[in-house]
């Protein structure tokens, strides 16, 4: 299911043209356009190294472009730093006195519809409860702007449906998202149009997302149509060359066990913030 178009979509509220980024012995960006609309939320798609990341700090004000021009609103503007894009009304989700500060931020917190403290440790707060207050914490400054780098790649699919009703809400207050993601399903459902990054150069620029479909896509991010690959069957497992029963650690893990045999790929999966690294 594709987004529906947006009423209060509108002429280009931030507009990047011909931006390159270079770093030693690495071109990162090499006339790269963006045009982001207000009220839209955006998609900026690409493998990983395609450029992503780095368009999205040159909007934020962490990098500064070698060239090109951004333009907000239809000014030409440059972000010396990440307080200056803030002070333009871009938040990539990044923060702020006490007493007056708690009394403030729980509308906000209310907003994105978290149940918890302004005076809450956010060490103590669950992984999709830290993406709703970065994004609750961009709402407070005013955001007209939002840039989302991944946000569902640590939260579970319940959590994402609600986070998704919280973006189309933001659509319809006009406020203007870049949504980068993997996952060409979020696309489709949420988006009204995409960027594509491929070696950093765009393979594709302001597309409608209703226009295309999965296989276009793929073929943007890898220049190719997607194959899946034929693996050999998987040999039968041999005897158990490591097994762990009941495992506890000083992280707060407990009762864990796993049996890895010989011959045989063990998956350890689980959301940022599960274990996997601690129990590694």
């Amino acid at each position: 299911m594709s987004a529906e178009p947006n009423p209060v979509l509108s002429e280009a509220r931030l507009e990047v043209s011909a931006i390159h980024k270079q770093f030693p012995g690495v071109l990162a960006l090499n006339d790269v356009s963006l045009r982001l609309r207000t009220g839209e939320i955006h998609a900026l798609l690409g493998e990983n190294g395609a450029g992503k990341s780095t368009l999205i700090k040159i909007l934020t004000g962490v990098y500064r472009p070698d060239a090109g021009e951004i333009r907000l609103d239809g000014e030409p503007i440059k972000f010396a730093s990440p307080r200056a894009a803030l002070a333009a009304g871009i938040s990539g989700p990044r923060l702020i006195d006490h007493a007056a500060i708690n009394r403030l931020a729980k509308p906000w917190i209310e907003t994105v519809g978290l149940e918890v403290s302004p005076k809450k440790v956010v060490a103590e707060l669950s992984v999709a409860q830290m993406q709703l207050f970065e994004i609750a914490k961009a709402l407070s400054l005013q955001a007209r702007i939002l840039l989302l780098d991944e946000p569902t790649a640590a939260i579970t699919p319940h959590e994402v449906g609600y986070l998704f009703r919280i973006l189309d809400d933001l659509r319809r207050r006009g406020v203007a998202l870049v949504y980068v993601s993997h996952k060409l399903e979020e696309v489709f459902q949420l988006c009204d149009r995409v960027t594509v990054l491929r070696d950093g150069r765009n393979s594709a620029a302001d597309v409608e997302v209703a226009s295309v479909n999965q296989d276009q896509l793929v073929t943007y991010m890898i220049g190719r149509a997607e194959v899946i690959a034929k693996l050999p069957p998987k040999p039968d497992p041999g005897e158990p060359v490591l097994e762990v029963k009941g495992l506890t650690t000083d992280q707060g893990d407990h009762g864990i066990n796993l049996v890895l045999r010989k011959g045989e790929v063990l998956g350890i999966y689980g959301l940022v913030g599960a274990g996997r690294s601690e129990l590694a």
